[in-house]
């Protein structure tokens, strides 16, 4: 492959001005996302004009950069071109046919590649839609980067769509959706997965694997063994695997009990398909429906693919995990990828902690116990406190030095630490929270101002002898701490971070935090 090829494409947008001067000479189509209003118009895909400026383009980009004969040609992801199935169905088969005459008039040995998240709209994608789309191009000119099947469970969307009806595809892994950094994904089940489908004959179309990720530089033992999957499938087992990756990654004389740490992660974050959200990442609310007789369910109801109770059983894993890498902090503590692990175990550490003590603040509360209330509460700002100085031991988890090179770029715009800000949390108002990062000025003036907010409101009502919580209260007490965050620049001074080393920061937090024998038996037998 000479260049990673354009993955987005021509989906016919053009310029504002090129609309106002062709608005009466073309077919134009209506365009949003999520809220937002698109840079430009789009041309319909019917219309002659259509052919006419991705020809242009292609040659163009083809002049510039080259080819590898791979040619993106996506369907409209996200978006509605049409105000009805059927007409939406018309311009994605328009689209598909004027993709193919566009590349091949310019590279005869081009193949398009599309890729198949929208399909996940079955109300607007059902079957014979997808499947109509695809027949639209000819044999062998087409090609499905799949989206994705990272936590599809049984129902993988290659098996709904009766694997991609005979086209040549690939087995896609999005695996950060949202930007997720949290430690996820079950590496065992992802093994199991993939020699699956190596080994079906339906699947004989399947030409490897596409990773499709937003974001990277976290989870490096997930993408370790998807890349190797990727070139033998067969030849990878998770054991010798992860003896292997141990070696590779803390050497020789670390990688036998640093097998033993890989393994307490791979019993626990890397054992389960879920998704599971850090709390203090989202706005807290009540969920308004009936909790079950533990009440652990009220905060969370499980929506990530498994629910609190067995999420919660994770943190002893991260716990002795922590605990046996620590075991090699003499030899390891100057390696930067062993620093790295550390902050990465001991963040999920705590924000699954975080979750649990939650749950027991919410129990406190909703049955007015004042005593444990406060305990609980004074525990998750701990935490958070924790957090901030384990994040604050290492540069490459703390969001100012990231601003700073930013900001010394020649042209870079005034206002563009402000937009920094405002993409990692609000998102100009339309999507909040999306892109959920650990960062330490994040969690410090942002996340646990959010959380102190929630916990003084609850001290002020069960103050009261109320249990009552009302989102239309809480919101306004969010909204005034996430605008002040976008719009008020911050400053660190390097005395205000951890002055220790992250090993050091790692035996704070075991020592505070540590669960005691006592809690550990209490999340043994949640339910």
């Amino acid at each position: 492959m000479k260049m990673a090829p354009d993955f987005r494409g021509f989906l016919g947008q053009v310029p504002k001005e090129f609309y106002e001067a062709y608005r009466d000479k073309a077919r134009f189509i209506e365009i949003r996302w999520a809220g937002f209003d698109p840079p430009g118009k789009f041309i319909h895909p019917a219309d002659p004009l259509y052919r006419e400026l991705w020809k242009a383009y292609l040659e163009e980009y083809v002049k510039r950069y080259g080819t590898d004969h791979l040619y993106a040609a996506q369907t409209y992801s996200e978006k509605e071109p049409g105000r009805t199935p059927e007409a939406q169905k018309e311009i994605d088969i328009a689209h598909a046919k004027k993709a193919v005459e566009a590349v091949k008039s310019v590279d005869p040995q081009g193949v398009i590649f599309t890729q198949s998240w929208t399909w996940l709209n079955r109300k607007l994608w059902p079957k014979e839609n997808v499947k109509a789309f695809l027949d639209a191009f000819p044999e062998g000119d087409v090609m499905v980067w799949e989206l994705w099947n990272d936590n599809a469970g049984g129902h993988p969307m290659y098996k709904e769509m009766d694997y991609y009806f005979g086209k040549p595809w690939l087995m896609g892994f999005l695996y950060s959706y949202g930007g997720q950094t949290n430690l996820h994904g079950d590496l065992a089940g992802l093994v199991k997965r993939v020699r699956e489908v190596a080994t079906e004959p339906k699947a004989k179309k399947c030409l490897g694997i596409a990773v499709q990720p937003e974001a990277m530089h976290h989870n490096h033992v997930f993408f370790d063994i998807l890349s190797r999957l990727g070139w033998n499938p067969m030849g990878v087992e998770l054991g010798s695997f992860l003896e292997e990756y141990a070696f590779r990654r803390y050497g020789k004389e670390s990688a036998p009990k640093m097998v033993r740490f890989l393994k307490e992660l791979a019993a626990s974050v890397y054992g389960s398909d879920d998704t599971y959200p850090s709390l203090y990442h989202l706005r807290i609310y009540e969920i308004r429906a009936p909790p079950p007789p533990s009440g652990l369910q009220s905060i969370w109801k499980g929506a990530y693919g498994v629910s609190l109770s067995q999420r919660s059983k994770f943190i002893p894993h991260l716990q002795r995990a922590l605990e046996i890498a620590l075991e090699e902090a003499g030899r390891l503590g100057e390696c930067p990828l062993f620093q790295h692990d550390l902050i990465d175990v001991g963040r999920q550490f705590l924000a699954d902690l975080f979750n649990l003590r939650l749950a027991w603040l919410y129990e406190a509360f909703k049955s007015g116990d004042k005593k444990t209330f406060g305990k609980e509460a004074h525990i998750l700002d701990e935490v958070l406190q924790s957090l901030e100085m384990l994040l604050s031991s290492n540069d490459y988890f703390c969001l100012q030095p990231i601003l700073d090179k930013a900001m010394a770029l020649p042209d870079v715009p005034k206002d563009f630490d402000q937009r920094v800000r405002d993409i990692l949390t609000i998102w100009d108002g339309k999507i909040l929270d999306y892109a959920r990062r650990d960062y330490y000025e994040l969690v410090r003036f942002y996340y646990r101002k959010r959380v102190n907010a929630f916990i003084n409101y609850l001290e002020e009502k069960i103050a009261k002898g109320s249990n009552e919580i009302r989102d239309d209260e809480l919101s306004p007490l969010y909204h005034e701490i996430e605008q002040s965050w976008v719009r008020k620049p911050f400053r660190v001074k390097k005395s205000e971070k951890y002055a220790g080393t992250t090993a050091e920061a790692a035996e704070e937090i075991i020592k505070k935090h540590g669960l005691t024998k006592e809690e550990l038996r209490t999340i043994k037998v949640l339910k």
